[in-house]
């Protein structure tokens, strides 16, 4: 991962403060589907129903911390030629890597592979 040691810790500052992010439960679940998702993304609906989560603004809450830790994009969709656009959600490098680095990835694999649909 790109994080390394710089002097005043700063390496280690934002390593703390990423898996801060991903410490809470809700934000590693959203973390985790999109990494499984692979290279596709969410929509808010999507996210929400897989999640089970009973209100939009729990979602948005979490969306919004991931966002800022640029653990996961927002990418705008149009439907069709004329359609509304609307935005979807991907993990970004830094959330992959952030995944694999931590072993997480692999769990989620491991979890998967036990637990097919």
């Amino acid at each position: 991962m790109a994080i390394k040691q710089k002097s005043g810790g700063e390496g280690l500052e934002k390593w703390a403060s990423l898996l801060k992010t991903i410490g809470n439960p809700t934000r590693l679940a959203i973390l985790l589907i999109l990494y499984a998702s692979g290279e596709g993304s969410l929509t808010f609906t999507q996210l929400k129903e897989i999640m089970g989560l009973p209100s939009d603004s729990t979602l948005v809450h979490h969306l919004e911390i991931l966002l800022k830790a640029k653990l996961i994009e927002k990418i705008a969709c149009k439907e069709g030629e004329i359609g509304r656009v609307y935005p979807k959600y991907q993990i970004s490098k830094l959330g992959k890597e952030l995944l694999e680095q931590t072993q997480l990835a692999q769990a989620l694999q491991e979890y998967m592979n036990r637990h097919p649909k």
